[in-house]
């Protein structure tokens, strides 16, 4: 094993990991290699003012033809047909979405990505825009 001698901390790098900042901002965050969907703080807050919940245990994902860009979190309950869990870990909560990235405008993503999000009233769910990246 190489023997290292003691380095002074000013001499070290430090190694970050290039992120868009999605503080304050409703979006959230799909990961086609894992088909992960991360909603961010700022998300949630637009999710339990909306709905009155406090937390965000189950939602189902929409589709509709008539607009491929977009896609449809609409919270619901444990017996709702098509539902998916919540995870949380920690403060960040994150759906299984591995089917959705083989879809529409997420099919082919390499790379994770951050899309717009609004509440929509008339559907009463979170409204993904993937025409619409986060910046």
């Amino acid at each position: 094993m190489l023997e290292i001698p003691k380095l002074n901390e000013e001499e070290f790098d430090i190694v970050k990991d290039e992120r868009k900042r999605a503080a304050g901002k409703t979006v959230v965050s799909v990961n086609p290699k894992l088909g992960r969907l991360v909603l961010y703080q700022a998300t949630l807050a637009t999710i339990r003012e909306k709905t009155g919940k406090e937390e965000l245990t189950y939602v189902v994902i929409k589709m509709h033809p008539r607009y491929p860009d977009y896609f449809w979190i609409q919270p619901c309950s444990e017996d709702t047909k098509g539902r998916r869990k919540v995870h949380r870990i920690g403060s960040t909560r994150m759906l299984s979405v591995k089917k959705l990235t083989g879809l529409g405008r997420l099919k082919g993503m390499e790379t994770t990505e951050q899309f717009q999000a609004q509440w929509d009233e008339n559907n009463n769910a979170l409204v993904v825009d993937l025409s619409n990246p986060a910046t």
